[in-house]
């Protein structure tokens, strides 16, 4: 494959990607209106989630300064996800981040699991995020002091959260910072 036809199609890949944010808005703001969340749950290996994550963070951030790493330690574990609202969700955070534009350098996204709960983890060098905002969050009344946006992102990644059995922490680097992270019940072992 030429140079010229790798460049045509990371832009259509990039493309794609946008898209499908995008054509979600619409659904999102009836996903937040809505009083119950119903799921569209599959059982899926860990590592496949992890990777399609790794993909979709990796278009994300490809044309930004941030530099995004990435580890997995769980193997053999299976899960009962949203997918689609899972993936979602992990974009919500990651483009939290990168909204953030020059506050941020590096952006960190990691699994692991311990006893049966599975850890994923979100963490930038940002700002972080006042304890007024993390308890907004937390309360699903947050309101947004971007120029774009209605600020509901991390309200829904909340009710996604909570929809699949898990909670959402939200807390603060020591080196500066903040850190979701998400823990979900895992089904069992391979």
């Amino acid at each position: 494959m030429d140079v010229h036809s790798k460049r045509q199609e990371i832009v259509l890949k990039q493309t794609k990607h946008e898209i499908d944010i995008l054509s979600n808005l619409s659904f999102d703001i009836l996903e937040y209106s809505k009083k119950n969340t119903v799921l569209d749950l599959k059982l899926i290996d860990v590592k496949t989630f992890y990777l399609s994550i790794v993909d979709d963070l990796s278009i994300l951030f490809q044309n930004s300064k941030i530099q995004f790493r990435h580890t997995n330690t769980s193997t053999n574990i299976l899960i009962q996800i949203d997918t689609l609202r899972m993936r979602r969700l992990c974009i919500k955070i990651a483009k939290n981040s990168l909204d953030l534009g020059s506050n941020v350098s590096e952006f960190m996204f990691s699994i692991h699991s311990e006893n049966s709960t599975l850890y994923m983890i979100f963490e930038d060098d940002g700002p972080g995020m006042s304890e007024e905002m993390k308890r907004r969050v937390l309360d699903s009344k947050i309101e947004s002091k971007k120029p774009f946006g209605a600020g509901l992102g991390l309200s829904i990644v909340r009710k996604i959260v909570l929809a699949h059995g898990g909670e959402l922490l939200l807390t603060d680097k020591p080196s500066g910072g903040i850190r979701f992270t998400i823990l979900l019940p895992f089904i069992e072992q391979k």
